[in-house]
């Protein structure tokens, strides 16, 4: 009897599924690239099979500042959204500074603002104690009504979802 050749589906950044020959599921993970009989698939209902995260995968001497530029892109066309960026924190945790954020409809980046945190005391408290800072009605939301005057209203920002990222257990910076 002949088996099929193999097949694999490509899950996320270094995960795959894949059916052996016999047809049993295997599950590899660290890998490095998808195996050449890998095809991507997307797990969002609206764009089915598409190969998004597969793009992200940079060259061996991509800079860190293009990864983040991309990802930005293929995040904010992946949910449909106006705007997806990466913050990190400067000044020894005084400030949170955008180190690059892609608008959609111009598809534009741009980079630089900096919010304090002694400006905006709520917000960041809960970025230091949540997994993530969903608010739908930003404006009005307790943990982020703060940034409505500086910064949410003059952007037109409406909602947001805001999800820290940790290094050595402290928050480092926030991708929203």
């Amino acid at each position: 009897m002949t088996h099929p050749l193999p097949t694999a589906t490509f899950i996320g950044p270094s995960r795959f599924f894949a059916r052996g020959r016999a047809g049993r599921r295997v599950r590899w993970e660290a890998l490095s690239r998808p195996p050449a009989f890998a095809r991507p698939v997307s797990r969002c209902p609206r764009h089915p099979r598409t190969p998004a995260l597969a793009a992200l995968a940079p060259g061996p001497d991509a800079p860190l500042a293009d990864v983040l530029r991309r990802a930005c892109e293929l995040a904010a066309d992946a949910l449909a959204v106006e705007r997806v960026g990466v913050w990190a924190f400067v000044e020894d945790g005084a400030a949170l500074r955008c180190v690059t954020l892609f608008q959609r409809t111009p598809r534009c980046h741009c980079q630089g603002a900096t919010l304090r945190v002694a400006d905006f005391p709520s917000y960041f408290a809960a970025l230091d104690r949540m997994p993530a800072v969903p608010a739908a009605v930003a404006a009005t939301d307790p943990r982020t009504a703060e940034l409505a005057d500086a910064y949410l209203t003059p952007l037109g920002i409406t909602s947001m979802l805001d999800a820290p990222f940790r290094l050595g257990g402290r928050v480092a910076g926030v991708v929203c």
